[in-house]
């Protein structure tokens, strides 16, 4: 039965995985670098990293 229901109308089947990817990729969010920046002190600060600043000790 379940082969049946596979088989239907087209209609009935699941999207392909190729159109569900290619609508994933088309909502890519573009950051700036301000946005990215703030993103990377975040990660930083979650995993525990340290800050340095050029020029100081």
């Amino acid at each position: 039965m379940w082969t049946i229901q596979w088989l239907g109308k087209r209609h009935q089947q699941p999207r392909p995985l190729k159109e569900i990817l290619d609508s994933i990729s088309r909502e890519k969010k573009i950051m700036t670098d301000e946005q990215m920046f703030k993103q990377i002190q975040v990660l930083n600060m979650i995993f525990g990293g340290e800050v340095k600043v050029l020029g100081e000790e």
